[in-house]
């Protein structure tokens, strides 16, 4: 990584909705562990998010997030 990267990692553990996400810059997503779905900005398009896929934030990018499967003892990774 160089001096301008940051490395960040969200566990989740209850189950949420239209958690909202945004990025100055543009932002790489890695998924863990289970599933979250993911929804452009303007609520057109959505994507499953699934372990080992990878999702990119554009500059100035929004998504809203849904942890559907986040479980206390079980966090989504």
């Amino acid at each position: 990584m160089g001096p301008e990267s940051a490395l960040s990692i969200y566990d989740t553990y209850k189950k949420a909705s239209k958690v909202g996400l945004a990025a100055d810059q543009m932002m790489y997503c890695g998924m863990i562990t289970d599933k979250k779905i993911m929804h452009d900005a303007d609520g057109k398009r959505s994507k499953i998010f699934l372990p080992h896929q990878s999702y990119i934030i554009k500059p100035k990018g929004y998504v809203e997030i849904d942890c559907t499967e986040a479980k206390t003892n079980q966090p989504l990774i």
